[in-house]
């Protein structure tokens, strides 16, 4: 397969990659500050553990729209392009991150704000729903000729870990230089209006790039799905649901089990929240790396092998977490997250490129979209109900810890399953699927 960048091939990576950039953020923005933020913001009267099991329902909620979302914007982008719906994407993501910033604390409406941020977050998470599916395609079919298409769409999956270490490190100079009452004032909402001006610098770099060729082919020969839904459904359902387990891997890797569990779980051992933060910084600091190369290996030796090392590492990495994180040591916990999310995020440097070639151009939208976000619906649900089941149950986020471990075992060997079932997509064309 030979190289070819075709023009503006430099925009459409950095419009791709901002997208999920922006995502994880605020994702992870909103699992740090439901620790440290928002039980004394939003619901001060509240028991600890039920506060942060409050918390942590909070953030997860976007997974259960997301599914929504992937419907309707797999289903855009199938229609009216990849263009037109990555920028409704990021628009609505970006009003979203907006208005949380201004949202009044308990002082002033009770428990009303946490109920417009739940109604907020639930808004986002339809937005979310269809970011990643779509900038996915869009970077394949921009490099459908490069024999490097594993690399060059990584960077949808590297944006997560790249607006993930953003997010903690923004927040880590916010908390540390200024005031503890002017943090909890507007020091957190600072951070907000910050991904809000990044989701528009977003915006206006995908307002200049173009439509993909393959897109633009398709509309020539007037070969538009009518139903590319009910299409894939129909005829790729198989597909959908093995990329739907593989995709939970990394939503059990990083969006229980490391934050907000893991930060949780040091800060009530006794660990400052500096301590929590650093030591998941710099375990995201290597896995942008590794990312980049299970991208390259996918390239090198397959997709389904990349996948699979980086999953059955994931496994080793998650029985280690918590007995290394009770050591309160700071260099341990740094190994300890970033052997949890290296792992993982090595595998998931693969999933952008398998699932665009698993798909063909007509409906490939809405089939990776779909995939893609019933995994993040399952880990959602996990998030949302299952964890804070699990902390209240056991008593505390401390005796908690086997429980959530158990959990994430278990999704990443389904994951390793579903991959075994996957066909190697490296040497396809996606003009000829």
């Amino acid at each position: 397969m030979k190289t070819v960048r075709p023009k503006g091939f430099g925009p459409a990576i950095i419009a791709g990659l901002l997208g999920t950039t922006l995502e994880y953020y605020d994702l992870v923005l909103v699992g740090v500050l439901a620790v440290v933020v928002f039980p004394s913001v939003f619901y001060p009267q509240l028991n600890p553990a039920i506060a942060v099991g409050l918390s942590i329902a909070t953030y997860g909620v976007t997974f259960i729209t997301r599914p929504l979302g992937g419907f309707l914007f797999g289903y855009l982008g199938d229609k009216r392009g990849r263009k037109f719906t990555f920028m409704w994407t990021m628009i609505i993501t970006s009003i979203a991150v907006l208005a949380i910033s201004v949202m009044p604390p308990y002082s002033v409406i009770g428990y009303s704000g946490i109920a417009l941020i739940l109604i907020l977050r639930l808004v986002q998470g339809i937005g979310l729903g269809g970011e990643f599916g779509t900038a996915a395609v869009f970077l394949a079919e921009f490099s459908k000729d490069s024999k490097w298409r594993g690399f060059w769409t990584q960077w949808v999956s590297n944006g997560i870990m790249i607006g993930s270490l953003l997010s903690i490190v923004a927040n880590l100079f916010a908390a540390n230089l200024m005031p503890t009452a002017q943090y909890l004032l507007y020091g957190w909402r600072v951070l907000f209006v910050f991904g809000a001006c990044l989701g528009l610098l977003a915006i206006l770099i995908r307002f200049k790039v173009g439509e993909t060729d393959l897109f633009k082919e398709l509309e020539d020969k007037k070969e538009i799905s009518k139903s590319p839904i009910k299409e894939v459904l129909k005829a790729q359902w198989g597909s959908c649901l093995r990329l739907c387990f593989m995709t939970a891997l990394p939503i059990a890797g990083m969006s229980f089990m490391t934050i907000p569990f893991g930060n949780s779980y040091l800060m009530n051992l006794g660990a400052t929240s500096n301590v929590a933060s650093l030591g998941w910084a710099g375990g995201a600091a290597v896995a942008v790396f590794l990312t980049m190369l299970g991208g390259i290996a996918a390239d090198k030796i397959g997709r389904r092998l990349a996948y699979f090392i980086g999953a059955a590492c994931a496994l080793a990495a998650e029985l280690a977490y918590f007995p290394l994180l009770s050591t309160l040591n700071i260099y341990l916990a740094i190994l300890a997250n970033a052997s949890v999310l290296g792992a993982t995020f090595f595998a998931l440097a693969t999933i952008p490129a398998i699932a665009s070639e698993t798909f063909p151009t007509k409906h490939r939208t809405s089939g990776l979209s779909i995939g893609y976000q019933f995994g993040a619906l399952e880990g959602g649900l996990i998030i949302s109900f299952v964890i804070p089941v699990v902390i209240s149950t056991a008593g505390g986020v401390v005796k908690a810890w086997p429980g959530v471990m158990a959990i994430t075992f278990g999704v990443t060997v389904v994951s390793i399953i579903s991959i075994l079932t996957m066909r190697e997509t490296r040497d396809v064309k996606l003009s000829e699927i």
